[in-house]
C-alpha cells in the first residue's frame, strides 16, 4: 500500500511538472476565464492542447459562474459561515497538529517496540484495568485488587497505587514530584516523553526510562493479580530496577556478564555478543562479539554464555552474575539434563565455571540493549567460529 501511494505521489508530481512546462511555453499569462466560452462552456480545443485528458474529464463537470466572484466558507458544506463550523474548523486544525506530534513522540521513543505499542494503547485509554472490566460486567467491583481502597483507573494502577508511587518517587527528581502526581491521564504520558523529569539515579534519557518503568509496573501488576503464587514485592524499587536497564541501585561488588544473539536474515549467520560490567557502577569493562554460522537459537545462546565465561576467565573475575534474556537457556544451565541434545555445550559451560561464584539469572530484553547491539553488529561478520574482544 505504501509503495502504491508513493508511486501515485510520484506520478502526480511528474504530471504537475509536465503541465507547468507546457503552460510556461504557451498560455502562462492566461486565466481560467480565458478558457471559458460564455453560453457554451469550456473551450475544449484549447484545453486539450495543454491538459492531459484525465484533468479535462475532471473539469468537464464544473461550471464557471458568469457573475462576480464571491467568498465561500470552506468549513461548511453549504458555504455559509456559522460559529459552530468556525469552532469545529479551528479544533480540527489544532487537533491534527497536536495528534501528529503526540503519536510521533510515542513511536520515536527509544525503547523496545512492544513498549512503544504499550504506550500507544495507554494513550488510547485502552488498558484493561478494573474500572473498565467493571463497566463491561466482567468483575463485580472496580476497586484495585492490590490496595482495595480506590477505584482502579489507568493512573491509579500505573502511578497512584501505593507500591507504584514508591517506585516513581525513587526515580522522579524532587522538583517534579508535585507536577508528576497531579497530571491527568490525558497529559501524563506526553509530559513524561518530553520532560527530563528523572533524578540522578537514572543514567539514560527520561523518555526511555519512563517507558521501561511504566511497562514494568504494568507487568508486575498483572503477575501479582493473575498468578496466586507471586506476591507483591517487599521492595518494589529494587524489583523494578532488576527488570530494567539504566538504574544505578546496586551496592554489591560483583562483575556482571550479559549475553544475547542476533540473526542476519540475508544469510542466516548467527552473531553472538556480550559484555562485562561492574555491577556497582554499570561501567563497561570489556565486550565480545562472534559469528558461529548456523545453529538453533538455544544452541547459540549456550555458545554465547560459553564465550562470555571465557571472557570472565580472561579477566580473572571471581564473583559473577550472568544475565541472559533467554529463559530456556537459563533453565538448561540451572537444571542440566544429560539427555539434552545440547548437553555437550552445557558440559563445557560447567567445566569453565567451576572455580568461581556464578549466579545465573534471566532478564528481560530491555536490560540487554548493549549486548543486543553487539550481537547485531557481529551477525554481519563472515569470520566464523571466532571471538573478538574489545
Amino acid at each position: 500500500m505504501i509503495v502504491k501511494e508513493n508511486n501515485e505521489s510520484t506520478n502526480k508530481k511528474k504530471k504537475r511538472r509536465m503541465l507547468e512546462r507546457d503552460l510556461i511555453a504557451s498560455d502562462i499569462d492566461f486565466v481560467v476565464a480565458d478558457y471559458w466560452i460564455e453560453g457554451q462552456g469550456w473551450d475544449r480545443s484549447r484545453l486539450t492542447s495543454i491538459l492531459p485528458n484525465v484533468y479535462f474529464v475532471k473539469l468537464a463537470s464544473l461550471i464557471i459562474k458568469e457573475s462576480p466572484d464571491e467568498f465561500f466558507w470552506r468549513h461548511d458544506f453549504n458555504g455559509k459561515f456559522s460559529c459552530k463550523s468556525a469552532y469545529r474548523g479551528l479544533m480540527e486544525l489544532k487537533n491534527s497538529v497536536f495528534e501528529k506530534a503526540k503519536w510521533s513522540k510515542i513511536w520515536k521513543c527509544k525503547t523496545q517496540y512492544r513498549i512503544n505499542v504499550f504506550l500507544w494503547i495507554l494513550e488510547k485509554n485502552r488498558i484493561l484495568i478494573n474500572s473498565r472490566k467493571f463497566r463491561m460486567g466482567i468483575i463485580p467491583s472496580p476497586l484495585c485488587y492490590l490496595c482495595e481502597n480506590h477505584e482502579e483507573t489507568q493512573l491509579h494502577a500505573l502511578r497512584d497505587c501505593s507500591w507504584a508511587a514508591a517506585v516513581w518517587k525513587f526515580f522522579i527528581s524532587p522538583r517534579y514530584i508535585d507536577v508528576f502526581f497531579n497530571l491527568n491521564s490525558n497529559d501524563w504520558v506526553q509530559w513524561n516523553l518530553k520532560t527530563s523529569a528523572g533524578s540522578a539515579r537514572w543514567t539514560s534519557s527520561w523518555s526511555s526510562a519512563f517507558a521501561d518503568i511504566v511497562h514494568s509496573i504494568w507487568l508486575v501488576h498483572n503477575e501479582v493479580i493473575h498468578n496466586p503464587e507471586i506476591a507483591l514485592p517487599n521492595d518494589p524499587v529494587k524489583h523494578i530496577c532488576s527488570r530494567i536497564v539504566g538504574a544505578n541501585n546496586s551496592t554489591i561488588p560483583i562483575d556482571k556478564l550479559r549475553s544475547v544473539i542476533s540473526i542476519k536474515l540475508q544469510n542466516m549467520y548467527i552473531g553472538v555478543g556480550g559484555l562485562a560490567q561492574d555491577d556497582c557502577t554499570e561501567n563497561w569493562i570489556k565486550g565480545f562479539t562472534g559469528c558461529i554460522g548456523k545453529a538453533s537459537p538455544l544452541a547459540t545462546e549456550l555458545w554465547t554464555i560459553y564465550h562470555g565465561l571465557e571472557l570472565a576467565r580472561d579477566l580473572r573475575a571471581q564473583n559473577i552474575i550472568l544475565e541472559s534474556d533467554s529463559l530456556d537457556t537459563v533453565n538448561c544451565i540451572l537444571y542440566p539434563d544429560s539427555s539434552h541434545p545440547h548437553f555437550d555445550i552445557i558440559s563445557q559451560i560447567f567445566k569453565i565455571r567451576k572455580p568461581w561464584y556464578l549466579h545465573i539469572c534471566h532478564v528481560l530484553r530491555e536490560a540487554n540493549y548493549c549486548a543486543d547491539f553487539l550481537a547485531h553488529h557481529s551477525s554481519y561478520s563472515s569470520n566464523l567460529n571466532s571471538r573478538r574482544t574489545s
